[in-house]
């Protein structure tokens, strides 16, 4: 159960950040991440090389180097900010 929920927030919380995620509704973003893989190869020496494919729309946003969208703080958040 909290596992689906955290699931679920998530995905709100992509939905939220990244405009072009809004209309999206969780059935699509779920189908579209099962369709990505990641590849690993690790050489001799250690080094691994990782290898993304089957890029979707939700991966794109993600994974981009656009940044999500800014995002409203509460008036008392300004005092916050400073301690961290």
């Amino acid at each position: 159960m909290l596992i689906s929920f955290l699931a679920l927030f998530c995905m709100s919380m992509a939905r939220f950040l990244y405009p072009e995620l809004r209309t999206m509704t969780a059935e699509t973003i779920v189908s579209e991440l099962t369709s990505f893989s990641l590849t690993v190869h690790t050489r001799r020496n250690g080094q691994k090389r990782r290898i993304f494919s089957n890029f979707g729309r939700v991966i794109r946003a993600l994974y981009g180097r656009k940044p999500p969208a800014e995002v409203p703080k509460a008036p008392g958040q300004v005092v916050l900010d400073r301690f961290g």
